[in-house]
């Protein structure tokens, strides 16, 4: 089933999701990271390891492809945890003119045990920026489907908050 989630602009939920998404493709982790502590060169890849921040204080560790500088498996683990909160692995790369990504992701997340997420997140395309066409194109595919939901929060106060 697909679910589209139509936030504000700005709105904390939709940029959380969008940094999420972000991370899983290989991207974004520099705002996360307060500084590298380790780095093993091995072959093709870096492994890192570096204290730094997702929801609370942690250690990620990272493996990065050098040739794409792509993340393709982090974990991060939060101070005084005995397993990671987050878990990503990626695979396939999507290239533009200006930026590649991964094609496709595996994310799992869990809460103190209290409950886990699996998420599995695929790329089919990568535009340099988005062109009214391809926004048209885009909602065309998500109309289309059989089993999809859209969540629409654009119009709640901001005391009323997504899920």
């Amino acid at each position: 089933m697909t679910h589209v989630y139509l936030y504000p602009i700005g709105d904390e939920n939709s940029l959380f999701e969008f940094n999420h998404i972000c991370l899983a493709m290989g991207r974004g982790f520099t705002k996360y990271i307060e500084r590298i502590s380790e780095v093993h060169e091995l072959n093709d890849t870096l492994r890192v390891i570096a204290p730094g921040v997702y929801l609370r204080s942690g250690t990620w560790q990272l493996e990065i492809e050098r040739a794409e500088f792509l993340v393709r498996s982090a974990s991060f683990t939060p101070h005084l945890a005995n397993e990671p909160s987050l878990t990503i692995r990626n695979s396939g790369l999507l290239k533009s003119e200006t930026q590649s990504v991964s094609e496709k992701a595996e994310i799992v997340t869990s809460f103190e045990g209290a409950y886990l997420i699996e998420e599995s997140v695929s790329a089919k395309k990568l535009f340099d920026f988005a062109t009214q066409s391809v926004l048209e194109e885009l909602s065309r595919k998500v109309d289309g489907q059989k089993a999809s939901e859209v969540f629409d929060f654009r119009g709640q106060s901001r005391r009323e908050k997504a899920p």
